[in-house]
């Protein structure tokens, strides 16, 4: 569930709006790709967050060349931070334009009551929280950075205090490693994660297709059967080698690591050395 909103700017002469504008040098920004954000990228489909902050994320459509109109979207549930962060963007865009009405779930509003709005999405929002966590006891919160997955033991954390649940788990100095998707000479497909020396990392337990990821032929769903991780040398800007992911898993111990989320664990950097005698054991080459 979402709050879709438009800000349309009208007359001859349109004002236009920079990114700094957006941001007020307050917020982060990036493109998320396949649910992962790539930070600090620019495209006319970006996620905003609060680094103090970090929730579900801000969805913005905007072209600084396209000074016409631009669109924010903010998923529900979420914390009462970000609520507040989407109407003070609306407010101050509203200012710069000189707007007296925008547009919500396609709904005429009156910039006057903004304040309001803001209250009754909190109020709102801390509704959609309650009544999915009693429908759904598992499942995932496409968040600002990543996804992030939650059984029946995160939702007493989550009852209590959901922004804390998701800037926590956000706001670590961790890599979350994102698959790579490769389609194989006999039109199958093999997935590849990346794990780097002395880099701490986040890893899935069992590899995960990316979401809304299709297969270019038939545009049903992908199916991946093949999953590897690769290892790279930092220092020396080379692949190391692969292992089976299944194996990976196994012999790095990762389901006794400390867990990230309900699917995935946190790796604590392996020195290259470590890596290099995991290949020497158990490495092979990639069949494609």
């Amino acid at each position: 569930m979402s709050v879709d909103v438009c800000l349309k700017q009208k007359g001859f002469f349109k004002k236009a709006i920079s990114l700094s504008d957006i941001t007020n040098g307050q917020f982060a920004y990036g493109t998320s790709e396949s649910w992962i954000l790539v930070p600090d990228k620019i495209s006319n489909d970006m996620i905003l967050y609060d680094p103090k902050h970090i929730a579900r994320g801000i969805s913005l459509v905007w072209d600084e060349k396209d000074s016409a109109c631009l669109r924010l979207s903010l998923l529900l549930p979420t914390s009462r931070e970000e609520v507040d962060m989407f109407y003070d963007i609306i407010a101050r865009i509203a200012k710069l334009w000189k707007l007296k009405k925008y547009e919500q779930d396609g709904v005429e509003q009156k910039i006057s009551d903004l304040a309001d709005m803001r209250e009754n999405i909190k109020i709102f929002s801390n509704e959609c929280l309650r009544d999915f966590l009693a429908k759904h006891t598992d499942g995932c919160f496409f968040s600002a950075l990543h996804p992030i997955y939650y059984d029946e033991q995160d939702l007493e954390e989550m009852q209590i205090n959901f922004a804390a649940f998701l800037h926590h788990r956000q706001s670590r100095d961790l890599y979350y490693a994102r698959p790579h998707i490769y389609q194989k000479t006999d039109g199958g497909y093999l997935g590849v994660y990346t794990l780097t020396n002395d880099v701490d990392s986040i890893l899935p337990l069992e590899p995960i297709v990316p979401f809304h990821m299709r297969d270019a032929e038939t545009n049903e769903e992908l199916e991946v059967h093949e999953w590897y991780l690769s290892m790279y040398h930092y220092e020396e800007e080379r692949f190391m080698g692969q292992l089976p992911y299944e194996t990976a898993v196994k012999v790095l111990q990762l389901e006794e690591q400390e867990r990230y989320d309900a699917k995935t664990r946190v790796l604590y950097g392996k020195s290259a050395e470590e890596m290099q005698s995991l290949i020497d054991a158990y490495g092979i080459a990639m069949k494609r």
